[in-house]
């Protein structure tokens, strides 16, 4: 299948409306109408899930339309840092896996996410616009996009491949899909990996800041550990890392394992800064639109 051929001609474009997609999502449900990339506007939603009780919301998605390209894009909201449902539903609750082919019937059983991923896109798939009551799916099968992309940050980044691989499944044949997903943690099984690999079949879509631990969670704990290994200032290194280890005991009998596609982005780091408050920047959307930008500068043109 390989890489699909999108419209825009600039090679740069599209991680970069990708991220900044992504960062406007975080700013949701206030500011309704945030800064745009050119030539987009928001089609479907915003629409989120509050937390009953209070005024956080922990689950968010928008469409944005640009109307002279017909590109649809799916953007997902990353975790609210002020609501535990997110936290404790919907990004850490990975000690124990559920069937994929809970939400496409007939594929393999053995291909399974995470708790955390299942409950979170159970939420993305209920929410409605607040002006038509339109579900995403019902929306996007109305408009039957010829380009559809999918993107979010952080825990939006988390759900992009089973979100993809759930719209691939219920939209026609017609609509051509890309997806770029920055920060996201792993979501499934090895299985689950090698299915998403076998539909999202090009590099380059799974973008992560060099120093941010986040996308090697539930997996890899020896990456998670090198990332600060060859940086001495912390002298108690290994009482910090015992932190990142305490996350990945739940997670290692289910072989969680992160899809290809991957791309390392040089980042930079701060000297002098506390040790968890590098860790929170390394994964801020703030940071990831800074490093983007940087990696994919404006002004290529496509080969």
């Amino acid at each position: 299948m390989g890489a699909p051929t999108l419209p825009n001609t600039e090679a740069n474009y599209y991680p970069n409306a990708a991220m900044q997609l992504s960062a406007a999502a975080e700013g949701m449900p206030a500011p309704i109408n945030p800064p745009m990339p050119d030539g987009l506007e928001i089609s479907w939603g915003p629409a989120f899930l509050p937390v009953s009780g209070g005024d956080f919301t922990y689950s968010l998605a928008f469409v944005a339309y640009n109307s002279s390209t017909e590109e649809y894009w799916v953007v997902i909201r990353g975790t609210n840092p002020y609501s535990r449902k997110s936290w404790f539903e919907e990004d850490f609750h990975v000690d124990n896996v559920k069937p994929f082919s809970d939400f496409i019937p007939g594929i393999d059983c053995d291909i399974k996410i995470s708790d955390a991923s299942y409950t979170a896109l159970q939420d993305l798939l209920q929410l409605q616009d607040p002006s038509t009551q339109a579900f995403l799916l019902d929306y996007l099968q109305g408009v039957n996009p010829k380009y559809l992309y999918l993107t979010g940050h952080s825990l939006g980044g988390a759900l992009v491949p089973p979100m993809f691989a759930y719209l691939q499944a219920n939209l026609g044949s017609t609509t051509v899909m890309a997806c770029w997903s920055f920060a996201g943690l792993a979501t499934g099984n090895q299985e689950f990996a090698d299915y998403i690999n076998g539909i999202i079949d090009w590099d380059g879509w799974r973008l992560v800041n060099e120093y941010d631990v986040a996308p090697y969670l539930f997996w890899n704990k020896e990456g998670a550990h090198d990332i600060y290994g060859g940086h001495p200032r912390w002298t108690d290194l290994d009482v910090r890392l015992a932190y990142i280890d305490h996350v990945f005991g739940a997670a290692e009998k289910y072989n969680y394992t992160q899809p290809g596609g991957y791309v390392s982005m040089t980042g930079t780091m701060v000297p002098g800064k506390h040790f968890f408050d590098e860790l929170l920047d390394q994964h801020a959307h703030q940071t990831y639109l800074t490093v983007v930008a940087a990696n994919f500068p404006i002004g290529v043109a496509v080969p």
